[in-house]
């Protein structure tokens, strides 16, 4: 029996991949640290946002997300199961069914 890793393509916070964008510029790579420190230093009138890409096999990515943007176990699972449907039906679209998905 072969043992998988789910920890993979994910730092040890769960972050696969996260990204800064400004208004009228391009975003650029961002780590889970320095997202932890513009998320500190966050203005209420800052137009930059950021976009981390989380490992939601990884443990670790509901325990940042809940630390440091105040999401609850609840939130995050209705994240996740809204992710599960959306893929669900992109693996239909692609295998030639049309369903429809709402991601509300």
């Amino acid at each position: 029996m072969k043992i998988v890793d789910s920890n993979y393509g994910s730092d040890q916070t769960g972050l696969i991949c996260g990204y800064l964008f400004s208004p009228g510029g391009t975003g650029w790579s961002i780590g889970s640290q320095e997202a932890e420190v513009w998320l500190a230093n966050q203005q209420t009138d800052d137009k930059q946002f950021i976009w981390p890409h989380f490992n939601s096999t990884n443990t670790a990515s509901e325990k940042w997300l809940r630390a440091h943007l105040g999401l609850v176990i609840n939130d995050i699972t209705a994240l996740v199961e809204r992710l599960k449907l959306l893929q669900e039906e992109i693996a239909a679209l692609i295998n030639g069914r049309t369903t429809t998905a709402c991601l509300c």
